[in-house]
């Protein structure tokens, strides 16, 4: 009997402990949240204010995000080109690889540039994304 009663207390510490830690698990769980719906705010901000055109898709080509910056320089409206392909904006299959392989060859002479001037500084470059610099 008495042993049923250890084993019983020692269940009831463990339910406690179990309780706790949901309680703590949950409350992270909402300032996760909190800290991305902030997170998202700021990014949208940026996007609406900013006068460059930024267009953002999925996997297959679809554009998923089309910025006020889009509209004013491309012409088209968020809700022409939203969940269309990416092709609408450059006609035939020709010029969208001439755009990516000239948006690919910016990105590489920024990367080597600033690489070269890591060398000289002894600062590190280029960063992953999301990571700041230290």
């Amino acid at each position: 009997m008495e042993q049923t009663k250890e084993t019983i207390d020692e269940l009831r510490q463990k339910i406690g402990a179990l309780e706790t830690e949901r309680q703590q698990a949950e409350q992270a769980a909402l300032e996760a949240n909190a800290a991305l719906r902030e997170t998202q705010r700021c990014l949208t901000r940026l996007i609406e204010s900013s006068p460059d055109a930024i267009i953002s898709t999925d996997k297959q080509g679809n554009v998923v995000l089309f910025s006020e910056g889009a509209e004013t320089l491309l012409g088209y409206r968020a809700k022409e080109v939203t969940s269309r392909n990416i092709s609408v904006l450059y006609g035939d299959e020709g010029i969208r690889h001439r755009l990516t392989d000239s948006t690919r060859s910016r990105l590489s002479r920024r990367v080597s540039m600033r690489l070269q001037r890591s060398e000289q500084s002894r600062t590190v470059f280029p960063r992953n994304r999301g990571q700041r610099p230290r």
